[in-house]
C-alpha cells in the first residue's frame, strides 16, 4: 500500500504480509521543493515525480528581423 502525504511531502509504503497485514511504515520523504506526484505504469511500477522549483531565469533574446517583411527603401 502507498500513501501520499502531501502536507508533509511524504510518500510511505507498507508491504503486504501473507497473512494480509501491513508491515511498515516505511517513509520516503521527497527530496524537491514543494509538491510531487506518484502513478503506476502498465507493469505496476511506481514512478514518482517532484518539484525542484521553477526554471532558472533566462535572459530574454532581443527579437530577430523578419525575413517576410520588405526591407526599408534607402533614398
Amino acid at each position: 500500500m502507498i500513501v501520499e502525504e502531501k502536507q508533509a511531502d511524504v510518500i510511505t509504503t507498507y508491504t503486504r504480509k501473507s497473512d494480509g497485514t501491513l508491515s511498515g511504515p516505511t517513509p520516503q520523504q521527497s527530496t524537491g521543493n514543494g509538491p510531487f506526484g506518484l502513478t503506476f505504469t502498465q507493469h505496476n511500477q511506481l514512478l514518482t515525480t517532484e518539484n525542484f522549483g521553477p526554471p532558472p531565469v533566462r535572459a530574454a533574446l532581443p527579437p530577430t528581423p523578419s525575413t517576410s517583411a520588405p526591407a526599408p527603401s534607402q533614398r
